[in-house]
């Protein structure tokens, strides 16, 4: 048909208003973890770390979805306070001498098994 407008129409892409519908259903691109920088799959166990301790007056503070094995290794690290004067980023989180370790060991492992990385 000449003169008409097919602008997207079989394309393969989405209309401007489908795009945020279309795209969680089409591309389901898990998390990753910003601690050991692995995907956090749908199914295995994660919380929400408070960078700010809730005890530490950040109630309502920022948060980051880490893998529940990333956030227990932090608190059995480092005490509340700890996290709150020194430890408040990821960056710092990821710096710590103790956690890097973990965190590097762990990135060689999946999240149902290890993968040997050579």
């Amino acid at each position: 048909m000449e003169g008409a407008s097919h602008e997207g129409v079989g394309s393969g892409w989405a209309q401007p208003r489908d795009h945020a519908r279309l795209t969680r259903v089409t591309d389901p691109v898990p998390p990753i973890c910003p601690l050991c920088l692995r995907p956090i799959p749908p199914g295995v166990p994660q919380s929400r770390h408070h960078l700010v301790p809730k005890l530490r007056g950040s109630k309502g503070g920022k948060t980051v979805l880490i893998h529940q094995v990333c956030h227990s290794t932090i608190h059995r690290t480092l005490s509340e306070t700890e996290l709150a004067r020194n430890y408040a980023t990821v960056e710092a989180l990821r710096g710590h001498p103790e956690l890097r370790r973990f965190f590097d060991w762990v990135a060689k492992w999946t999240c149902t098994g290890f993968v040997p990385v050579f």
